[in-house]
């Protein structure tokens, strides 16, 4: 913007009294100026009517200005600014009235623009029984066929349609820009740029901003809201789905309601329902159940989760598999061969002595909801065996000094030199233990225990692995079953 300040300017030429002698001027030429930015313009004149007597100017020196904006202070200067106030006065009036007539049109031009959109938008599509195109825009209607509404719509190749209420038929491919009612199949490709309430299916590919009812495609199926069933032979992509999504090898979801199952993968963001995969899930949050085959990762789990690695950033449920490996368990646990807890890891080594186990080293990981115990040991009573166990536990306080450690161990017991042959013994013991803490980081534990061995004796061999006597023993061809009771006492340190 242009700034201007208008001012009055006293340009005096005078001399000092003592050297000329003569009176003041009777009058004083006044300049009106103007300031664009740092260049001075002169303009027309005007004249003062009082005399007054400015001070002389030094020697040496310029006469002084004195501009309006002093001279309007002091009460002996009468400058007469009417003439400069008219000036003023008409450019502003000018300004106002150029500035009031573009508003005017800027709004009349809005006016336009909306009333043009709310037009356009409500057009109603006209109504025609049905049409029959050879490829866009050669059809009954050409390139007006889109401002239509068909019962019936048959595209020999292609076709392009404002809407179908029936039933739309397509060589390669079917387009409706407003939705169907009703069903759309093609050999190629479906799309349909509004909803699809019925049925759309596609040799290759249907796309769809919204279904409600069954979409299919032989390669890709994709829609923005899905209530009810989408199947893609390869991929099947929905934001929002409530139903099932099901897919040869991909499904991707942003929010899930329902079942997702797919050969290979599965992506979403959040899933609440179940979830099926033959090789992967990768989700968000998941409230429900999921099943992979080899991987599944979560930022949260509150369910169930099952493969052969589990991965969770949060935990408030069961993670079974192999492998899981979990920042935080909130509630719940994880059921695994190696288990592994970032946050709030539980960690004992116990070293005990019991009659199937006659000497043992133990070490426990995991979570105090359940735990993985991985177990060494030797027997010397009876018969000399190597063992080895694994198994689950539970940790949970009594009080502040007495914990409950329930526990299930699998015990594989082998001859000094290893040679198992024709005699395999294995032992599964229901330990019902209990823990007193001495302090903070020792403890000593009792666990009795219900047990149930099996053994192979093809070569007719058989091993004692406990002092105690068996309740049952009962034998077979070349198997031997018995059960029975051990007790096992321990010394923990965590």
């Amino acid at each position: 913007m242009l700034l201007r300040s208008y001012c009055l300017t006293a340009l005096l030429s005078c001399t000092p009294a003592s050297a000329a002698g003569h009176d003041q001027p009777d009058t004083v030429v006044v300049y009106e100026t103007k300031i664009v930015y740092d260049t001075l313009y002169v303009s027309d004149t005007v004249r003062v009517k009082k005399r007054f007597s400015p001070p002389s100017p030094a020697r040496g020196m310029q006469p002084r200005n004195f501009f309006t904006e002093r001279s309007a202070t002091l009460p002996e200067y009468d400058i007469i600014l009417r003439e400069n106030r008219n000036l003023l006065n008409e450019k502003s009036m000018k300004t106002t009235n150029r500035c009031l007539v573009c508003a005017c049109l800027l709004l009349l031009h809005e006016a336009t623009s909306v009333a043009a959109q709310e037009t356009g938008t409500s057009n109603e599509l006209r109504k025609f029984p049905g049409q029959v195109s050879l490829f866009y825009p050669l059809g009954t209607h050409g390139r007006q066929s889109v401002e239509y509404s068909y019962n019936f719509s048959f595209n020999l190749f292609t076709g392009r349609a404002g809407a179908v209420n029936g039933v739309e038929i397509g060589g390669w491919m079917n387009r409706s820009e407003r939705g169907v009612k009703g069903v759309q199949a093609a050999n190629i490709l479906n799309m349909s740029g509004g909803e699809v309430v019925g049925v759309q299916a596609g040799g290759v590919g249907s796309l769809a901003e919204n279904i409600r009812g069954l979409q299919t495609g032989g390669v890709l199926a994709l829609a923005d809201t899905v209530n009810g069933l989408q199947s893609g032979g390869i991929v099947s992509m929905a934001d929002t789905l409530m139903g099932v999504q099901a897919a040869g090898v991909l499904n991707v979801a942003g929010n899930l309601r329902g079942l997702q199952a797919a050969g290979v993968a599965n992506l979403s963001k959040v899933v609440r329902g179940l979830q099926t995969a033959g090789i992967c899930n990768i989700n968000g949050n998941l409230e429900g159940a999921q099943v992979a085959g080899v991987l599944n990762t979560n930022d949260t789990v509150r369910g169930f989760t099952a493969g052969l690695v589990n991965k969770t950033h949060m935990l408030r449920g069961v993670s079974f598999g192999l492998v899981s490996i979990t920042d935080t368990i909130e509630k719940g646990g994880a059921v695994a061969l190696v288990n592994i807890v970032k946050r709030g890891r539980y960690s004992d080594w116990e070293l005990s002595f019991s009659d199937y186990a006659n000497v043992a080293v133990s070490y426990k990981t995991g979570g105090t909801g359940c735990y993985t115990i991985y177990t060494l040991g030797a027997n010397f009573l009876e018969d000399r065996m190597w063992i080895a166990g694994i198994g689950l536990g539970h940790r949970s306080a009594l009080n502040g000094r007495i914990d409950l450690n329930p526990e299930l161990v699998c015990y594989s017991y082998y001859p000094e030199d290893f040679n198992v042959k024709g005699c395999y013994t294995f032992s599964t013991h229901v330990k019902l233990g209990v823990m007193y803490k001495i302090n903070s980081r020792l403890g000593i534990s009792v666990a009795p225990s219900l047990y149930c061995l099996n053994a192979d004796r093809t070569d007719k061999k058989e091993y004692r692995v406990s002092s105690f006597s068996s309740w049952h023993t009962s034998r077979h061809q070349n198997t031997k079953t018995e059960i029975g009771m051990g007790l096992s006492v321990g010394l923990n340190l965590w």
